[in-house]
């Protein structure tokens, strides 16, 4: 009879010559089962993705004999792991000091290997486990959620995709069982007694976790994997930083012109994009969509829209705003129903006004009342178009994801904005500019309205401006510690909010002068460093973290005003904010739609990011002034700056000696 014992078998791959690694996946794994099999299946799209995969199985003992046999569904699902990668080779290995940035696990007992092993392994960063069974068979009363909690105890953020009918533990239970714990995360997988029999969603929600513990962009090709710590040490600046840093794409442009180009009569060109997670999901959605998209140069992608939006398919939000929110009017125009979903975190952001707005416009939007994803949009080849009423007091987004869609509706789009505020104006601003620029005619009736004429999308070749929100916290650098920062190619006239930087810096103690080598901000030195300001962002909300950071080091209060809509963002940013000043030692206050923040002394602390990119800078710019500050999950910046950290990193090596490349 078989038995099985702890974990000591590894079995490792390497990337086939020439694939940069991301990251590696320690899967432990159990008896291999079909479900254990199909845990395994669920990641081989991963494998292709760059990933280096270990297996860690337990060995198995027949008749007392320590074999390393895997049985044989497990070594057909492992064959298919590999396909993409070199063959694979079994290694006995009684410890496993692997510097992993996430511990995977499967269903059953790979979840709880996983849960073993993750505290003890050096640099990981977090574990995922496929399903987590409370109880083994026929022993209901054996609670397993001790194991379940030991990464949570240990402080690592931990995932788990459960089946919404498992007969071992359902999501509410494993909830139960851990208690409330901030580092938790449970995926549903609706109507299923096991998440692997839906592999689509499984893949989805590993992919959206491990996306957060890339490796670091400078290492090369081919090698082995380098892993990011559980918490990245932020660079303390000894001195006046100066340095010159190009700053990657608009993403708020790369995903307007890819949702046109995706609209358009003819090929487009979209030159120096921003790639990131956001826009690699809108090129994914559109390909969903039908569209042709070659986006193999970083330095010019082109789009072929289909004949007709094509139905039938699913699209992957992830954390993507504008993908949640831009691509539905597409769906309608679809000639099938189109089913979207993302990062459990994004089921919380609000999606409602866009669903009601097409509603109204006679396309069926099935979300079961809940406003947000999941939802399916059953496009019928058309949308006859009128007159809508929207309320985007939540969001500028629920206007522009109609407005751009509006030319190809019948009757176009006439839009009425029906709510008390409108945040984020200056995008709107963006999305008329570059609906013109493709030939789409739009009008403002009056201050709340907008009409977009139907007609064609034309071709078009675009250049993508430079993302000057995420600028802020290198412009920020400069003023934190007397510096001088420049950042080649910002545009002398733009719709983008990141431009409101200028103003911001110079209220706060900054000079800022547009050259013909780029914007070049210098901060002051001495008693005369930032001073606070009372500052409406209403229409620059993403910059309010970074802006927030300045304020927590100013000598004098600031107060934040005009931005309560942050509270629906990738997370709470009001309340993450006044909790990580806190945690600094700072003074912050939540009012009612905004900030009030106080000078107080500071020390270092271990501040969290939320998933957010934007609160991944805050925390590094006052890391910049603040020795001692840790920032965990530091790579959720490359949301929208892709290898972020790295670059902050060299600027601060660097400093005033050499620009940065």
């Amino acid at each position: 009879m078989a038995t099985r014992e702890g974990p000591a078998l590894v079995r490792v791959t390497a990337p086939p010559e020439g694939v940069g690694p991301r990251g590696t996946l320690l899967l432990g794994h159990g008896a291999g089962g079909h479900r254990d099999a199909a845990d395994v299946l669920a990641l081989t799209a991963l494998a292709g993705e760059g990933w280096t995969v270990v297996l860690v199985d337990q060995p198995w003992r027949v008749a007392g004999r320590r074999v390393a046999t895997p049985p044989p569904t497990l070594d057909r699902a492992w064959t298919d792991v590999t396909t993409t990668l070199a063959d694979p080779r079994w290694q006995d290995e009684n410890a496993i000091p692997l510097p992993v940035p996430w511990v995977v696990g499967g269903r059953s007992a790979g979840a709880r290997v996983a849960c073993r092993t993750a505290p003890g392994t050096p640099g990981v960063v977090g574990v995922i486990c496929l399903a987590f069974p409370l109880h083994p068979p026929g022993r209901p009363e054996r609670s397993r959620a001790e194991e379940l909690a030991r990464p949570l105890a240990a402080g690592l953020p931990t995932l788990v995709v459960q089946g919404a009918r498992d007969p071992f533990g359902t999501p509410a239970e494993v909830a139960d069982a851990v208690g409330r714990h901030d580092a938790l995360t449970l995926v549903e997988v609706p109507g299923t007694h096991s998440p692997t029999r839906d592999l689509s969603t499984v893949r989805r929600s590993v992919t959206d976790a491990l996306g957060r513990a890339t490796v670091r962009p400078e290492q090369p090709r081919g090698t082995a994997p380098m892993s990011h710590p559980p918490t990245w040490p932020a660079p303390h600046a000894s001195g006046p930083v100066d340095a010159v840093v190009p700053v990657p794409g608009s993403k708020s442009l790369t995903n307007r012109w890819l949702v046109l180009a995706a609209l358009a009569d003819g090929p487009c060109t979209l030159r120096q994009p921003l790639r990131s997670r956001d826009s690699e999901r809108m090129v994914d959605a559109l390909r969903a969509l039908g569209a042709v998209v070659d986006d193999s140069s970083d330095e010019e992608w082109r789009v072929v829209p289909p004949a007709r939006l094509r139905g039938g398919g699913t699209v992957d939000c992830g954390q993507a705003g504008t993908v949640m929110r831009f691509v539905p009017p597409l769906a309608a125009l679809a000639d099938g129903p189109v089913r979207f979903d993302g990062h459990p975190t994004a089921r919380k952001r609000p999606v409602g006004p866009v669903l009601t707005a097409l509603r109204d416009l006679g396309v069926r939007v099935d979300d079961e009342g809940r406003g947000t994803l999941p939802y399916t949009v059953h496009g019928t080849g058309g949308v006859v178009g009128g007159r809508v009423r929207v309320d985007a007091s939540a969001s500028s987004q629920f206007v522009s994801a109609l407005l751009l869609a509006g030319a190809r509706f019948e009757d176009g789009l006439t839009l009425e904005h029906t709510g008390a505020t409108l945040p984020s104006r200056t995008h709107i601003e963006m999305t008329v500019q570059v609906l013109r620029s493709a030939g789409v005619e739009v009008s403002r009736p009056d201050a709340s309205t907008w009409r977009v004429e139907p007609g064609p999308v034309r071709a078009f070749a675009a250049e993508v401006e430079p993302d000057l929100s995420s600028a802020a916290p290198l412009l920020a650098l400069a003023a934190v510690t007397g510096g001088t920062v420049v950042i080649p190619r910002w545009p002398a006239t733009t719709t983008q909010p990141g431009d409101h930087l200028r103003e911001v810096l110079a209220r706060m103690g900054a000079t800022t002068s547009l050259t013909e080598r780029g914007l070049v901000v210098t901060g002051r030195t001495g008693a005369e460093g930032l001073q606070g300001a009372d500052l409406d962002l209403s229409d620059v909300g993403e910059l309010t973290p970074v802006v927030a950071a300045l304020a927590v080091l100013a000598t004098t209060p600031s107060r934040l005003r005009g931005i309560a809509h942050l509270r629906g963002h990738e997370t709470d940013r009001l309340a993450a904010l006044t909790t990580e000043i806190g945690r600094l030692g700072g003074r912050a206050e939540e009012t009612a739609d905004g900030l009030a923040i106080e000078p107080a002394p500071l020390h270092g602390a271990r501040l969290r990011t939320y998933h957010d990119h934007r609160m991944a800078m805050f925390a590094a710019v006052v890391g910049a002034a603040v020795p001692g500050v840790e920032v965990e999950d530091v790579a959720t910046a490359d949301k929208t700056f892709p290898g972020f950290h790295t670059v902050w990193e060299r600027i601060l090596e660097v400093g005033a000696q050499a620009p940065v490349p």
